[in-house]
């Protein structure tokens, strides 16, 4: 047995070639405590312990380990067949541009890191194992038992598309339990299975009416003339663990930009929706990341997503109105100051890191906001800023009618018992070769505002908690609709990138 030494207090050791989290929230917190340059470090530190993640991280420079990571999953496609993955045939295994560092399967590449090159993961006392059918789980004692049956289940599925001829549902037993048909399914007294059967019914979204945000380095028309990703509605992927979709842009036939966009859930462990673009180099066996870019863009002109709450708020009744921050100052809708408004979202996209400094937030506890989504959504937001904001909030209206200002909205329905995120002209503009952000990841999600007043010890008033929540258990986001868009530019004037819509 392999672990990592205790004082390092990462909340995990490594046993037997796997991770092994003390519990889900431990999962959360070690991907949400460290930005991507510090995750990419930790993933490094612990490929220098001989654990094999199954997206390790490799320098530009370290073309023979990455010639080998290729090699070995290369080997594993051939070998494990179609439990693993939906490449099945020596000839699509003898295409290198076949291969790519990225998962087909695990979609966000944080929460792939660590599992390891099998998709194998210690959570508490279970092991969970990752495969086209779903990710089955067991307690560790029963680890043999699992093995044994994924090699007799594999090899029943030797030269059978089950993942793709089949539904979600036809292959799984038991009945839908939630609204995005998450389902458990008891295959022995020890073994059980899980899949999210929430997928397909995606597909091309037309981008909602909004300004298009000029940044300081892309050209408008070139934005402007970025082609549009055709969504694969009946993606294999969709059926197990949730959405995900890939495009691609060419340079040349070696370099090319890639833009992804997932919103999945891994078995209850962690659940996360976000967006990444890519440049990336093809070498001996395939893709790699490739930092060789004048610089990389992305952004999203809109996105939205809604996630339910496990339980209920108290006083549900009460009227919050409309509340919104501007440079550090809240305000009401008559453009009174707010001394103190603490409110508590979930992470919000790029977080300190946007291209504009200017960000308006808006809490949204208004009724007339109900029922409405996408490009009527966007607009009512709009609509609100013109007709009872801009005048009343100190220099909002020149940033607004400048396009300086991103926007992000929290709409909350107390009798619905659920929040809505909305996220209008956000860019993020990197000298890498890379950018990824992830909207929000949830296994202890916390939202709250306080607004019932008290005078402490030194005369001074305070904020005491009206309402707040936690939700255990990583949950799936419904009704998500976003338009982004990525790209890269090479040479001082070469640009390759795409704009994705999504929404169902």
């Amino acid at each position: 047995m392999n672990a990592v030494k205790q004082e390092e207090n990462l909340g995990f050791t490594i046993e037997n070639d796997k991770l092994h989290f003390e519990s889900k929230e431990g999962i959360k917190n070690f991907i949400d405590r460290t930005d991507e340059m510090d995750f990419n470090a930790q993933v490094r530190k612990l490929q220098s312990r001989g654990f094999r993640p199954l997206t390790p991280v490799f320098k530009e420079t370290e073309t023979e380990a990455y010639n080998k990571f290729l090699m070995r999953k290369q080997e594993r496609l051939h070998e494990k067949g179609q439990l693993y993955s939906s490449k099945n045939t020596d000839d699509e295994l003898s295409v290198p541009e076949e291969l790519d560092e990225d998962d087909e399967l695990i979609a966000d590449p944080a929460f792939a890191a660590l599992l390891n090159e099998d998709r194998a993961i210690y959570v508490g006392d279970e092991l969970y194992v990752f495969t086209t059918e779903g990710a089955y789980f067991c307690k560790i004692e029963h680890e043999q038992k699992l093995y044994d049956y994924l090699k007799k289940r594999g090899k029943a599925l030797k030269n059978k598309m089950v993942a793709k001829e089949l539904p979600c549902d036809a292959y799984l037993k038991g009945e839908s339990s939630t609204e995005s048909r998450e389902m458990v399914t008891r295959i022995s007294e020890d073994i059980s299975l899980y899949a999210a059967c929430g997928g397909g019914g995606g597909g091309y979204y037309p981008p909602v009416t909004s300004p298009d945000p000029v940044p300081a380095k892309l050209p408008y028309q070139i934005k402007q003339n970025l082609g549009y990703c055709t969504i694969r509605s009946e993606s294999v992927w969709q059926n197990i663990f949730g959405d995900a979709e890939t495009c691609h842009d060419y340079f040349d036939s070696k370099r090319r930009v890639k833009v992804k966009f997932w919103n999945q859930n891994y078995a209850g462990l962690y659940s996360s929706i976000g967006v990444m673009t890519k440049f990336q180099k093809k070498y001996w066996l395939g893709w790699q990341k490739s930092d060789a870019v004048d610089y990389t863009e992305m952004g999203v002109n809109y996105a939205e997503y809604t996630y339910s709450f496990n339980v209920p708020m108290d006083d549900p009744t009460k009227d919050f109105g409309i509340i919104a921050k501007y440079k550090g100052v809240t305000y009401k809708t008559d453009g009174t100051t707010v001394q103190d408004y603490p409110v508590s979202t979930p992470n919000w996209p790029f977080r300190s890191e946007d291209n504009y400094p200017l960000n308006l937030e808006l809490y949204l506890f208004d009724k007339k906001f109900e029922g409405i989504k996408g490009s009527e959504l966007n607009k009512a937001i709009r609509d609100l800023i013109m007709d009872q904001l801009k005048s009343k909030i100190n220099g909002l209206e020149k940033a607004f009618q400048d396009e300086k200002v991103s926007i992000k909205a929290t709409i909350v329905d107390p009798f619905k018992n659920e929040a809505r995120f909305v996220i209008i002209n956000k860019v993020k503009q990197s000298s890498g070769g890379k950018i990824r952000t992830t909207f929000d990841q949830n296994f202890l999600l916390t939202f709250k505002w306080k607004d019932k007043v008290i005078v402490n010890d030194n005369g001074e008033a305070e904020y005491t908690d009206s309402w707040s929540s936690k939700v255990f258990g990583a949950k799936s986001y419904k009704n998500v609709n976003i338009d982004f868009y990525g790209v890269a530019r090479r040479d001082g004037n070469k640009y390759r990138g795409k704009q994705m819509g999504y929404g169902k």
